[in-house]
């Protein structure tokens, strides 16, 4: 039974936080956990108190004393703000203890915190996530309902970001995180499915690769008549994203044949915790920024419906697309496209290219006089496969029920 609690200490399995986990795992001197009573036979506790420390510094990077940030009137019952006591905030930001059954590690933290009272560090202000996501919000006000197209010059509200800088905001903290990667020549596989229609039968790259102009529709990403190429990194997702219906199904396999350089929403690192210390080489704190870039990422994964009206809501998807499309470069050379989750599996992913049909490279029997006039052509179909869709019977998480003819 624990008598001082400043004798405690604390293995990582007490905490499902794995900044904290590294803390406790790098700073363990005792064999016993005082609160689970595990035991080893090597060092897995550290004491509570390098714990506590270790909340506390990292608390007060997004909190602070109220005496030094609000006001007081004892008129109207105290401080002039919302305020926390070391309990109320250790709710309030998801303090997770999954073997604290009794409270007792619970209630060690905050005493350790003491009874001082929290309030933000800018509780009269906007925190810079709020501020990124109601600029966001603003962006798409302005694009679906007031300026489609001269929106250069919107003003923004006061303390948010401006429509038009929103755009470079979100490819400067792609940047900063490490999202633009490279597709290396002539190793990357990019799969394309489209259903076949009756009587007809698709093998070439033409009818496999990007539509031609009379044909292309909108996507969440591409209005309608301009042309983009989707594709998918498996030939179960290429499916997944278009069946909707039993019948014959073609999925192209391309290759690269240059390096392409993608913007990765697919693989967004997680969020850092509010316990993750940042070192001090690094000049900016990524949680904020993948807080946003995470809200983008699920704003393009979101599927899509599958007609011909006008959606006003793909609208800010398609301008951010446009403007990563035609102005972000990088190292002085343009994006070729961006990498998404995928809707319809869970853990895959999709790809939209900027390719169109001149991009493609051709046998000598699908060139035509203007063949050679385009220099660009990375895009190379190397085989295609049928599928006979018999039941189609999935929904977004479960994959697609096919066979091969």
């Amino acid at each position: 039974m624990r008598t001082d609690d400043r004798d405690d200490h604390v293995c990582s399995a007490c905490v499902a936080d794995a900044a904290l986990k590294d803390l406790i795992e790098s700073a363990a001197e005792e064999e016993e956990c005082s609160f689970c009573g595990v035991t080893s036979n090597e060092a897995i506790a550290a004491p509570i108190e390098e714990l506590i420390s270790h909340i506390r510094s990292c608390l007060y990077e997004e909190y602070d004393d109220p005496a030094n940030c609000l006001g007081f009137c004892s008129a109207d019952g105290g401080y002039l703000g919302e305020t926390f006591d070391s309990d109320d905030l250790l709710w309030k930001i998801g303090l997770e203890l999954p073997n604290d059954h009794d409270g007792s590690l619970f209630g060690a933290i905050s005493k350790g915190l003491g009874d001082q009272l929290w309030c933000r560090r800018d509780p009269y202000g906007m925190s810079h996530n709020e501020e990124l996501s109601y600029s966001w919000q603003g962006f798409c006000e302005t694009i679906k309902h007031r300026r489609r197209f001269f929106f250069l010059h919107e003003q923004a509200s006061r303390d948010l970001i401006a429509p038009a800088d929103v755009l470079a905001t979100i490819f400067e903290y792609a940047q900063n995180i490490g999202l633009v990667r490279t597709l290396p020549r002539a190793r990357t596989k990019l799969f394309r499915a489209r259903r076949q229609p009756p009587g007809e039968i698709l093998e070439n790259a033409l009818q496999l690769g990007p539509p031609p102009i009379g044909s292309a529709k909108q996507n969440r990403m591409s209005p309608a008549g301009i042309v983009m190429m989707y594709a998918s990194e498996d030939a179960a997702t290429a499916l997944a994203e278009i069946v909707d219906k039993e019948g014959t199904y073609t999925v192209g396999e391309f290759m690269t044949d240059r390096d392409a350089m993608i913007l990765d929403l697919a693989e967004l690192p997680e969020t850092p915790s509010i316990f993750e210390q940042v070192p001090d080489s690094m000049e900016y704190h990524p949680r904020q920024n993948l807080i946003f870039l995470h809200e983008i990422a699920d704003e393009i994964s979101r599927p899509i419906a599958r007609d011909d009206r006008v959606h006003v809501e793909y609208v800010p998807t398609q301008v951010v697309t446009e403007f990563i499309r035609t102005v972000a470069t990088f190292d002085g050379r343009r994006i070729d496209g961006i990498t998404y989750r995928s809707s319809r599996r869970t853990g895959k992913s999709s790809m939209v290219l900027f390719a169109d049909q001149t991009n493609l490279v051709l046998p000598e029997d699908l060139r035509d006089d203007s063949y050679d006039l385009y220099k660009d052509r990375w895009i190379r179909l190397v085989v295609k496969h049928d599928y006979e869709i018999t039941n189609v019977s999935f929904d977004y998480d479960v994959n697609p029920v096919w066979r091969s003819p």
